[in-house]
């Protein structure tokens, strides 16, 4: 593939939208530009915030996937508080080569009760008077390590759905 592309003024340049939609770039994209021989190198490079970095990963994303798939066949548990939730998950047969389950902090114990009592994430940032991103945090860090994306996920993603049905039906 070969597009001959010009120059214009402030050195600005097109990419064609053949190159852009086979290389799926977007505009807010990065390019990494390099000079090798005489040539120009335009490599995309599709950054992410680094608190975010952890969602993306290919272990995370499939246990979305399975996350999703519990939800939709109706594989979700109700807990009445986090420590029924933590013995569930270490009832579990543990895979080949999984890691054991690593103890929680008072305050990830304090988020997970929240969570099990069906608490969204906004909510219990109010509640505890901190951000957000400190309670996703949190929440990576319980996942991490309860070796349990998929199962408290799914948890997660239900109590927001329910609580949303709710919120719909009462309007």
């Amino acid at each position: 593939m070969s597009d001959l592309i010009q120059i214009r003024k402030k050195a600005q340049l097109t990419i064609p939208q053949s190159v852009r939609q086979k290389l799926g770039i977007e505009e807010g994209d990065f390019l990494d530009v390099q000079v090798r021989s005489g040539e120009i190198i335009l490599k995309v490079k599709k950054l992410i915030d680094k608190e975010q970095v952890w969602f993306w990963t290919r272990r995370w994303q499939q246990g979305e996937k399975e996350a999703e798939e519990d939800i939709r066949a109706g594989r979700v548990h109700r807990f009445p508080d986090a420590k029924s939730a933590v013995a569930l998950l270490n009832s579990r047969p543990k895979e080949k080569g999984q890691v054991l389950i690593s103890p929680l902090t008072p305050r990830e114990m304090e988020i997970l009760n929240y969570i099990t009592q069906g608490y969204l994430i906004e909510q219990i940032a109010t509640a505890l008077d901190i951000k957000e991103q400190t309670i996703k945090n949190h929440v990576a860090s319980i996942l991490r390590k309860l070796n349990a994306n998929a199962g408290i996920e799914a948890v997660v993603n239900q109590s927001e759905q329910d609580r949303v049905g709710a919120t719909d039906s009462a309007n």
